[in-house]
C-alpha cells in the first residue's frame, strides 16, 4: 500500500504534540495508520448460536452478509464507528465509511484536545460513523443488537452504543440496553476493552434486510400498540424538512395549506417524540415527503399504504421505495424543481410547482385517498 506524504498540518500537528505533557499526547500511538482484515488477523468469533469461539473464517465469508461476533483483544472503538486494533490499525470489515490514513486519521489525532480513553475490562461495540442520522442508527445500528443476541453466549454484555440523539437514548431500552448495559458513546468517545466484541453489518449499506425490518416491526409495534391500538390506514401525513439542512420545501407554506383542505397533518418529526412519530406513519394512509431520513419509518407502515416521496433534480436513490414494497406500501416518486444550496445532489433545496402538485393530487384520487 502507498502512502501519500504528510501534509504540512500534520506536520505541525506532530511537533506541537511533542511539546505536550505525556497525559495530553499519544506519545507515537498512530490510530488508523493503515489497516488490517479479519482474515489476517484471524480474531476467536462467534457464529450464530455462540456456543463456541471459533477462528478461521469461512472462504467466502462476507461481514456485510454473514452473521458473526468478533473479538478485538485490547481493541479500541470511537464514536464514529471505526473499530481498532490494540495497535492502532482499522479493522476494514468492522469499520464502514472508514479508509485508513498513513499518519492516522485526523478526527483521531489532535494531540492537545484527545479524550481520555475509556477502558473498561469487556464490551460490544455498535457505534456508527453517521452517529447522528436516523436512518443509519435504526438500519445499521440497532439490528446489530440481534446479530449481537443471536451470536454471542452472553446477552448481558455491556453495549457501546451512540446516545447523543434524544431518540438513541428512548429507543436503546425499548432494545433490552438499559442503564446496566449501557456504555455511552457520547461521554466516552473512546473505548478501549480487553475483550471488545465487535457485530457485523446487518446487510448492505443502503439494503433493508428482511432481518432487520423484522427485527425492527416485532420490537416496536407491539410497544406502539400497548401504549394505544394502532388506527391502521387511517391518517394522511405530509412530513416537513424546516428543520433540516437540505430539500426543504421553499414554498411549503401554500402546500401545507393546500394538504390540509385534504385533510393532512403536517408534521415536523422533530418536534415529536420519537415513538409518536412511528406512530404516525404505522397509522398513515398515505405519506408525503421529501426524500430523507423520516422516510426510514415507512419500515411500521401498514400493507396498502402510499408513500409519495420527492427528489431533487439530478438525483434518485430507491431505498426507500424498496423499503416501501417490503413492508406491502405503495412507492411512487417524483422529482421537483431544486436549487443547489452545496456540494452534492442531496444538498438542494426544493420548490413544488403547480404541475407537480397536480400529479400529486392525481395519485392520491387514483388511489381512492382523497
Amino acid at each position: 500500500m502507498s502512502y501519500p506524504k504528510m501534509s504540512t498540518g500534520r506536520r505541525l500537528q506532530r511537533l506541537v504534540a511533542k511539546g505536550l505533557p505525556g497525559k495530553l499526547r499519544w506519545r507515537g500511538f498512530r490510530l488508523a495508520a493503515g489497516e488490517s482484515e479479519l482474515r489476517q488477523l484471524a480474531p476467536a468469533y462467534y457464529p450464530p448460536g455462540g456456543k463456541e469461539e471459533k477462528r478461521g473464517l469461512p472462504e467466502n465469508f462476507d461481514a456485510q452478509r454473514d452473521e458473526a461476533v468478533f473479538r478485538i483483544d485490547d481493541g479500541y472503538a470511537t464514536d464514529h464507528g471505526a473499530t481498532l486494533t490494540s495497535s492502532g490499525q482499522l479493522v476494514r470489515e468492522l469499520s464502514r465509511e472508514w479508509n485508513p490514513q498513513p499518519y492516522g486519521h485526523g478526527r483521531l489525532q489532535k494531540p492537545a484536545w484527545l479524550p481520555r480513553v475509556h477502558r473498561v475490562a469487556e464490551a460490544a461495540s455498535i457505534t456508527l460513523e453517521h452517529n447522528g442520522n436516523y436512518c443509519h442508527f435504526l438500519f445499521e445500528g440497532l439490528p446489530r443488537l440481534r446479530i449481537l443476541r443471536r451470536c454471542h453466549p452472553d446477552p448481558a454484555i455491556p453495549v457501546y452504543v451512540n446516545t447523543r440523539r434524544t431518540y438513541q437514548r428512548a429507543l436503546l431500552p425499548l432494545f433490552g440496553v438499559g442503564p446496566e448495559r449501557l456504555i455511552p458513546a457520547a461521554s466516552f468517545p473512546l473505548l478501549q476493552a480487553e475483550r471488545l466484541w465487535v457485530p457485523t453489518y446487518p446487510g448492505y449499506q443502503g439494503k433493508f434486510t428482511p432481518e432487520a425490518i423484522s427485527y425492527l416491526r416485532e420490537t416496536l409495534l407491539p410497544k406502539l400498540e400497548a401504549e394505544a391500538p394502532l388506527r391502521r390506514l387511517s391518517r394522511k401525513i405530509y412530513v416537513s424538512r424546516r428543520d433540516a439542512t437540505s430539500r426543504r420545501i421553499q414554498n411549503e407554506a401554500e402546500i401545507e395549506k393546500r394538504l390540509e383542505g385534504l385533510g393532512f397533518e403536517c408534521l415536523c418529526l422533530s418536534d415529536l417524540p420519537v415513538l409518536a412519530q412511528m406512530r404516525a406513519f404505522a397509522e398513515a394512509r398515505v405519506v408525503v415527503a421529501a426524500h430523507g431520513a423520516s422516510l426510514t419509518n415507512m419500515v411500521f407502515g401498514a400493507a396498502g399504504a402510499l408513500m409519495v416521496e420527492i427528489f431533487p433534480e439530478d438525483f434518485f436513490f430507491d431505498c426507500y421505495q424498496e423499503l416501501a414494497a417490503k413492508v406491502g406500501a405503495k412507492g411512487v416518486h417524483f422529482t421537483a424543481s431544486s436549487v443547489s444550496i452545496g456540494e452534492g445532489g442531496l444538498a438542494q433545496d426544493l420548490t413544488i410547482p403547480e404541475t407537480l402538485y397536480e400529479q400529486i393530487v392525481a395519485t392520491l384520487k387514483t388511489d381512492g385517498i382523497i
